[in-house]
């Protein structure tokens, strides 16, 4: 081959790079950006592949978006929720098909002398190790199972208090609006949670700013409602006390069936996760099979289509549940018992 033809492979090359690299440039510049701070609200344990290691990773809120977002949608059928997701989200599948929705920037401090291996053993123990300073995450080892003594409480490392940032871009708001990704945050952290055990009220986390507007609203049920809305219309009704879909449908992914919020708050997190992993542990004692088949399962893997999660209203906690569309004969018994954590 020619030095000139060397030289024209070499000139195309780094144009063409430098072409992409301008476009993305540019793309980013025109991107509606928007920052979200958020308050850790119950223990997070959000593990990494190294034994005894935290890691915080912002895809897994990302995943958690795309989760509630097809939760949102029965009136879509499969098909037509897959085209409509990787249109906003992306397709690992399809290069082409990129999200609309990126994460541009994450920030979580720690404060590396609140690391320590400080043990509580129950809800009764005292708490004056944990900092109050919100700027810092602090981490100590917490029971993932607090009803449990001893080395069968499965303890491990955990943020437990603190806030972190986390900034989006959207490509194009005529696709997916700021609105709708709002909207969207809020879904997640009212009725999702983060790292293991999310499904029985740890993880939760909660919205306390959006860019530079701080953000403090009494959650309840009409709140839920309206952010659902926006995406689904009518598909849901909201009336006694619980929100549920408008007619029943039947789809092959899990969505959202009903919900429902407690009325009594509790002062303490821990006393409320206490009495939601409790009351799961005495629910499978009393009726270890039929917990199986309804609310979850390790072998064989079984996701709980049980979703409790953990609403602080003035530094008070509220247990929200998410009933998912895998409902069962004979599990309407052992729903019953979980709603027995809204009294």
């Amino acid at each position: 081959m020619s030095i000139v033809n060397n030289l024209f492979i070499i000139k195309y090359y780094y144009h063409k790079h430098f072409t992409n690299l301008v476009q993305k440039i540019s793309q980013i510049v025109k991107m509606k950006k928007i920052t979200f701070t958020c308050e850790i609200v119950s223990p997070m344990f959000s593990g990494s592949a190294y034994k005894n290691t935290l890691e915080f990773r912002p895809t897994e809120l990302k995943a958690s978006l795309r989760f509630w977002w097809r939760a949102m949608h029965p009136n879509l059928s499969l098909d037509e929720m897959r085209k409509k997701e990787f249109k906003i989200f992306g397709s690992g599948n399809d290069i082409t098909n990129k999200s609309h929705v990126r994460i541009i920037d994450f920030e979580i401090q720690l404060n590396n002398n609140r690391i320590n291996d400080i043990y509580y053993d129950n809800v009764t123990n005292n708490r004056n190790n944990r900092s109050n300073n919100n700027d810092n995450i602090v981490i100590i080892k917490k029971a993932k199972l607090p009803h449990k003594r001893g080395r069968e409480q499965g303890k491990s490392l955990a943020f437990v208090s603190g806030t972190f940032s986390i900034t989006f871009g959207l490509i194009n708001e005529q696709i997916f609006s700021s609105n709708q990704l709002i909207a969207l945050m809020k879904i997640a952290s009212y009725l999702g949670g983060l790292g293991t055990r999310s499904r029985r009220g740890m993880g939760a986390w909660r919205i306390i700013q959006i860019d530079d507007n701080p953000i403090n609203e009494y959650v309840n049920l009409q709140n839920i409602y309206d952010n659902i809305a926006l995406f689904s219309g009518q598909t849901y009704t909201i009336n006694h006390n619980k929100i549920f879909v408008s007619n029943k449908i039947e789809r092959s992914y899990p969505y959202i069936r009903e919900i429902y919020l407690g009325s009594n708050g509790e002062t303490n997190v821990d006393n409320l996760t206490y009495k939601i992993i409790n009351t799961a542990h005495k629910i499978k004692g009393q009726d270890s099979d039929n917990y199986k088949n309804c609310a979850g399962n390790s072998r064989p893997r079984l996701a709980s289509p049980i979703y409790i999660s953990i609403i602080k209203n003035n530094n008070q906690y509220f247990p929200v549940i998410t009933f998912l569309n895998k409902e069962k004969s004979g599990c309407q018994g052992i729903y019953n018992k979980f709603k027995a954590l809204l009294q």
